[in-house]
């Protein structure tokens, strides 16, 4: 079984560095072989737009250095890759505006976590407690049938990588994503 988890985290837009303050985390690269998770794609598109952003502002040129991953947590590519009708010029991550920016980053940090996933997960009444990049809490748990959830959310599959990194693929968003795509949806709304 392949297990590969990530935990994406954000509490801030893609700043510039006169704009950051230290508290904030720094978008991390995407590690190596990442890529060839299952189910990660939809959300690696994600990713890799927070860090042009973040390059087109300066915002990695700050003196802190980018965490390295071992976690990531992610809604599935099927759920991501269907937040806006195909071609749509209003896809709601997508936008030049500070709240579609700032919930992009959101969603990306709060997916990621420097953590490791626990092998204890693996045996049933299992539990975790993390923190994803965005300083969130993240509860990983496994009932008594070796179910595991994260926040309560269902877990679609896990996959461990070669490098140590295991990526979370979830049936739905953590944290309050999905509701803050409705409203950026709904105010773009013509």
């Amino acid at each position: 079984m392949r297990l590969f988890m990530v935990i994406v985290a954000t509490t801030s837009l893609c700043m510039s560095p006169t704009d950051a303050t230290s508290s904030e985390a720094v978008m991390p690269p995407v590690p190596a072989g990442v890529e060839d998770g299952r189910g990660v794609l939809g959300f690696l598109n994600y990713w890799r737009s927070c860090l042009r952003e973040s390059r087109e502002l300066g915002a990695q040129s700050r003196a802190q250095e980018p965490e390295e991953i071992y976690l990531v947590i992610t809604p599935s590519t099927h759920l991501l890759s269907n937040l806006a009708p195909q071609g749509s010029h209003k896809h709601p991550l997508y936008m030049n505006t500070v709240e579609s920016k700032a919930l992009k980053r959101d969603l990306v940090l709060d997916s990621l976590s420097t953590h490791r996933l626990s092998p204890q997960l693996l045996k049933p009444n299992s539990q975790q407690i993390i923190e994803n990049l965005n300083k969130r809490r993240i509860v990983l748990k496994t009932d008594d049938q070796g179910v595991l959830t994260v926040n309560g959310v269902s877990v679609e599959g896990v996959d461990r990588l070669f490098n140590g990194i295991s990526i979370v693929v979830l049936k739905d968003f953590l944290f309050d994503h999905r509701t803050r795509i409705q409203q950026i949806k709904a105010t773009t709304h013509n």
